[in-house]
């Protein structure tokens, strides 16, 4: 009897604690590129976002997950090297 209790108390918690059914709306991530040319010296362009596996606001995730950009370096007119950050 008291394995049975625990049971039933465990499935309702279970279904009450859950996550809700409803999707997460997906956010575009859209990269505007300033560039000022005229100065002197290095300038970083960030080029795109490859991906962003990070979890929406308002969810409970076990993994916080990362975002992985591709970033440009120029040295005045002339790139000098394109890298991807992950963060």
């Amino acid at each position: 009897m008291k394995k049975s209790i625990l049971f039933l108390f465990m499935m309702i918690s279970s279904l009450v604690l859950a996550q809700s059914l409803k999707p997460a709306k997906l956010k575009v991530i859209t990269v505007k590129q300033k560039v000022c040319r005229s100065k002197k010296g290095f300038q970083f362009v960030l080029k795109t976002i490859e991906s962003d596996s990070r979890c929406p606001k308002g969810t409970t995730c076990i993994w916080a997950g990362e975002v992985s950009a591709v970033l440009q370096v120029f040295d005045g007119h002339k790139q000098v090297e394109e890298t991807t950050l992950v963060f």
